[in-house]
């Protein structure tokens, strides 16, 4: 098999299971304490490499703070998140709602990024994954409740965070080395991310460790974070972007089956239609041009 292909359906594979892992782990780590231990380990690992490669640093103000301002954004809040939505939505309904990113950033680039201007397919894929996110909304309010509803709510906002964040890291910091950029957004969240740990009454002594749980923190962290990230950079520096992003049409699709067949969660019809919407959304846009560089993490 070419090596190319090879790469991105093992990309499509991880980022498709790396869902059901957080709902793994959440079965015994509470969510703020589990997020920031993944990118405690991920952050670290990274930092060895840019340090070992003798990669250089951001050079000016600007780039240090839009380091810190996109950790908080694309990691502390998005990944802080997803793993608190967690807990009361499947794992294969986050990943439909977290791959709203693109059409988030279709609107945020018309501000913010020259040439980036909304044109009629762009709207056209934006009111699409509009119209899927609520009657995803109207299925979380009819079916599991007021709590089910907010955590899909806020799981949309964290995708709205992650593409603000990739349009400031494209405008302010596209200089800056992915691996130093990445390694930096992960260690600034964490002591966020524990922060909201200790509001949330969370306490690492009191986590009852299981074999389940210890795989599930370590194959985000290494497999889903930096063996990923790893890849994902080479693919896209072999292949047209284009091409990579496509990643974001399968990734949800692939979660939901995975949910189903480990989980046993349920496909309704309003998660069926939704999810094709904003499929359908994100693929008139992913198909339409590049997206401008953005970067999907899971």
């Amino acid at each position: 098999m070419n090596r190319k292909i090879l790469v991105w359906l093992i990309l499509c594979c991880i980022w498709s299971t790396t869902w059901v892992a957080i709902k793994i782990g959440l079965d015994v780590i509470p969510p703020f304490t589990f997020a920031a231990l993944r990118f405690l380990i991920a952050g670290n690992i990274l930092a060895l490499i840019a340090a070992a490669r003798k990669t250089q640093l951001p050079q000016s103000r600007e780039e240090w703070n839009t380091l810190w301002q996109s950790g908080l954004l694309s990691v502390a809040f998005n990944f802080g998140a997803v793993f608190w939505g967690e807990q009361y939505v499947s794992s294969g309904l986050a990943s439909v709602l977290n791959s709203t990113v693109p059409l988030f950033g279709i609107v945020f680039a018309h501000k913010l990024v020259a040439g980036e201007q909304m044109t009629r397919k762009k709207l056209v894929g934006v009111l699409l994954g509009i119209l899927g996110v609520a009657i995803i909304f109207s299925d979380q309010l009819h079916a599991e409740g007021s709590v089910a509803l907010w955590a899909s709510v806020v799981i949309v906002l964290g995708a709205a965070a992650v593409s603000y964040s990739a349009v400031l890291v494209k405008v302010r910091a596209k200089r800056v080395n992915a691996v130093v950029l990445s390694a930096g957004q992960m260690l600034v969240a964490v002591p966020v991310l524990l922060g909201a740990a200790m509001m949330n009454g969370e306490r690492l002594s009191e986590i009852r460790w299981n074999y389940e749980a210890a795989f599930a923190l370590l194959y985000l962290a290494v497999i889903g974070s930096c063996v990923a990230f790893v890849l994902y950079y080479w693919l896209i520096k072999q292949i047209q972007v284009t091409k990579a992003l496509m990643i974001v049409l399968v990734v949800p699709i692939l979660a939901v089956a995975v949910g189903i067949l480990t989980r046993g969660e349920e496909l309704t019809w309003r998660l069926f239609v939704g999810g094709g919407l904003i499929i359908l959304g994100v693929g008139t846009i992913v198909l339409n041009r590049s997206l401008f560089g953005l970067k999907k993490e899971y």
